[in-house]
């Protein structure tokens, strides 16, 4: 009887140790995983030459590699002109061949922008993209140019103007009302990758105040953190974005919100 007991406790031990091998070795080739490719977004705008008035084509075309992605959870276009604080937004039409489209009419002469939210796969990318309506003065013509350079990606997803380096996107703030909770929202992408797994942080203050508040986020989506935050009263605020992930990455990006 005496024997049994001990054998008995002999194979429960070797289970336990094969159980807790097992879990390490998962979690080990769990980490040596590589991080998630972002899916592409191209912006396509039809006619070229837009009048005011004019019925405007805008398509997001979603792909990962030679895949067209027809499985997206959402996709909102934001359109916004040039010296505006008020953005517009509508959502997309799945068309097929991994086309979302929307039609818009622009009854204005002016620059305008549009980022296609585009949320898949429990990922999300946000592109943008200038375009002009009308006549425009020939300097701002000039200043879109530039700023398309800044913002048009080389293949469909949100960079920094280093190739590679670590791209900061704030989101969540376009029409603060004091007291009322907003979702600040931060979206992180190294080159053609989301960050996953980092520790970020909003610091956030009133202007010209000394008093800086810090709040946790937490990933929601991969590259996608997120906090819930009610902004006390009106006027113009600062957020900074901390990223820390590993010995590697220490960054951060401040971003001005006005609250109204």
């Amino acid at each position: 009887m005496r024997k049994n007991s001990v054998l008995k406790s002999f194979i429960f031990i070797i289970m336990i140790i094969a159980f807790v091998t097992g879990c390490t070795a998962n979690q080990e080739e769990t980490s040596e995983l590589p991080p998630p490719k972002l899916f592409d977004v191209d912006i396509q705008i039809s006619p070229d030459e837009i009048q005011k008035g004019q019925p405007v084509r805008i398509e997001a075309i979603v792909t990962l590699g030679s895949e067209k992605i027809e499985d997206a959870s959402e996709v909102k276009f934001e359109f916004k002109k040039d010296g505006s604080e008020q953005s517009s937004f509508a959502y997309g039409t799945h068309q097929g061949e991994g086309i979302y489209f929307v039609e818009e009419t622009f009854e204005e002469d002016g620059v305008y922008s549009v980022t296609a939210h585009v949320t898949a796969r429990d990922m999300h990318n946000m592109p943008k993209k200038q375009f002009t309506v009308g006549e425009v003065d020939e300097m701002l013509d000039e200043n879109m140019e530039s700023d398309q350079m800044d913002h048009e990606n080389m293949d469909g997803s949100m960079r920094d103007s280093n190739e590679g380096g670590l791209g900061i996107h704030l989101m969540g703030v376009e029409n603060v009302v004091a007291n009322e909770e907003v979702e600040l929202t931060a979206h992180l992408q190294q080159g053609d990758q989301l960050l996953t797994d980092a520790s970020v942080q909003f610091e956030i203050w009133l202007d010209n105040n000394e008093k800086h508040e810090y709040v946790d986020a937490t990933e929601d989506m991969q590259g996608m953190y997120k906090s819930d935050y009610i902004f006390n009263s009106s006027g113009t605020y600062h957020v900074t974005v901390h990223v820390e992930k590993g010995e590697e990455i220490h960054d951060h990006k401040e971003h001005k919100v006005e609250v109204q």
